[in-house]
């Protein structure tokens, strides 16, 4: 766990041999961003559901989102307490049936 800034972030990098990595931010629980090896930074947020632990996507950084931004994000979604996830691929379901 370390304290995730926009310098810091940028300057994270995928360890050697390892596709990608993830790195939690310490003072707020899920949240996290993952780096691939060709340079790729998402931020992210982690919960477990019933159906196991699930990471819900936030934003690119830089190009979508920044550090602040991402972590006011995260600190909603912590308190949601419902399967964002779940929801999302319910209302594909229901958007992909005919009426």
């Amino acid at each position: 766990m370390t304290k995730l800034t926009d310098r810091r972030v940028a300057s994270l990098t995928c360890p050697p041999g390892r596709k990608d990595a993830l790195v939690f931010y310490g003072a707020l629980k899920r949240f996290g961003l993952g780096v691939t090896a060709a340079g790729t930074r998402a931020f992210l947020f982690q919960y477990r559901a019933a159906t196991g632990i699930r990471r819900l996507p936030i934003g690119l950084f830089g190009a979508e989102i920044t550090t602040a931004q991402a972590r006011a994000r995260a600190e909603k979604l912590r308190s949601d307490v419902r399967d964002p996830v779940l929801e999302r691929e319910a209302a594909r379901v229901g958007a992909a049936r005919p009426t």
